[in-house]
């Protein structure tokens, strides 16, 4: 087992405390655990994403001014000076140079595992522009060298795990699909009338939720439609605003909130009726889809990605009318019915995604 690891990520984004709070919640407690990062991106984002880092109790987090030269030579002294036996990429798989420049020539004192958090074999054709769809190839042969230079590599999508060992010319047995688990202690059902009360929220209302970044890879253009195409439900949208045709939506049905806390997230979840989940990127179900179905909301998701079956996952394929058939189905429901729908929401991550079912393939995966 590696005792001293440390993550490497240019910047900060609150998002990944939910992950470093798993690692140190499941990870043997002799493991000394390192978080290195920059200020690249302080103070550049209007919604203040970084350095959220509170709640972390045995990470040592280590920040410096940012300057590429400067910071690949200084994290591999940090490696050296701290005795790292692993080294992982904590954001987007493209700082893996950095991560092979701290290990190299180090007598296999010191290995790197890559974390890739994207459908990398997909973003080419799911991009809006032949401009991108080039970028996101050139991504994708940019990334070859590192995953085949990686002691392991870790995916998010599963799709994408199957098919990697091979484009990569790597074994089957480097290549780990991690899904990314969700706390279930944290995200859990309440009770819908209580929290309606707290947040203000009309208990007639019959509420869609969607959270994440709402641009066209989530299907914003069909969630547009849908909103637009029923104005007797009501939407919350939780995330940052890419599409900005959002803000001609001419109904009144709906709302945008750019960044909730997981306490809060919790509740608008338990406010809400039903999650919008689609994705044209990815291959399986992602963390908000992971954090609704805990909070009992049944969700409708790509059936591409071929998820374990279950009747509160309603899985269509990407279009509008598949999507809004799955709104209307579930709001056509008897209460009693979507009730039990609910439960079985709770239950399927719980068996499938939670914390606990995931933990000791992470601890083998990433210590071993």
């Amino acid at each position: 087992m590696k005792k001293n690891i440390c993550f490497f990520s240019v910047g900060f984004a609150f998002n990944r405390l939910v992950r470093l709070k798993y690692y140190e919640k499941i990870f043997p407690k002799d493991t000394n655990i390192f978080l290195y990062t920059t200020n690249k991106y302080e103070g550049k984002e209007k919604q203040n994403y970084q350095y959220q880092w509170t709640g972390l109790k045995r990470t040592k987090i280590v920040t410096e001014e940012y300057n590429l030269i400067k910071t690949v030579y200084n994290f591999r002294m940090f490696c050296k000076k701290n005795n790292i036996d692993r080294v992982y990429n904590l954001g987007f798989h493209n700082s893996w140079p950095i991560l092979y420049f701290a290990c190299i020539s180090t007598g296999n004192k010191r290995d790197y595992c890559l974390n890739v958090l994207t459908d990398i074999f997909n973003q080419y054709h799911l991009v809006e522009s032949k401009n991108e769809s080039l970028k996101e190839l050139l991504t994708l042969l940019y990334l070859w060298p590192g995953i085949f230079l990686s002691k392991k590599t870790f995916f998010t999508d599963r799709r994408d795990a199957i098919r990697a060992p091979r484009f990569f010319l790597s074994g089957q047995n480097k290549m780990k699909w991690l899904a990314a688990p969700v706390n279930t202690d944290v995200f859990t059902i309440k009770d819908k009338s209580v929290i309606r009360r707290k947040l203000k929220i009309s208990p007639d209302k019959r509420i869609v939720i969607f959270v994440g970044r709402i641009n066209y890879l989530k299907c914003s253009d069909i969630l547009k439609k849908i909103i637009e195409s029923n104005p007797e439900l009501y939407f919350i949208l939780v995330g940052r605003l890419i599409d900005e045709s959002m803000t001609r939506i001419k109904s009144k049905n709906y709302m945008i909130i750019n960044f909730l806390n997981s306490d809060d997230l919790v509740d608008y979840y338990n406010a809400s009726d039903f999650s919008f989940c689609l994705n044209r990127g990815g291959g399986g179900i992602g963390l908000s889809s992971e954090e609704a179905l805990a909070c009992g909301l049944p969700i409708v998701v790509c059936k591409e990605f071929k998820l374990e079956e279950s009747k509160s996952l309603y899985q269509v394929q990407i279009d509008f009318d598949g999507a809004n058939k799955a709104v209307k189905d579930y709001f056509n429901l008897p209460i009693k019915e979507r009730e039990i729908l609910s439960k079985l929401a709770r239950e399927y991550v719980k068996v499938h995604y939670s914390d606990d079912v995931w933990k000791e393939e992470y601890i083998k995966s990433y210590l071993e």
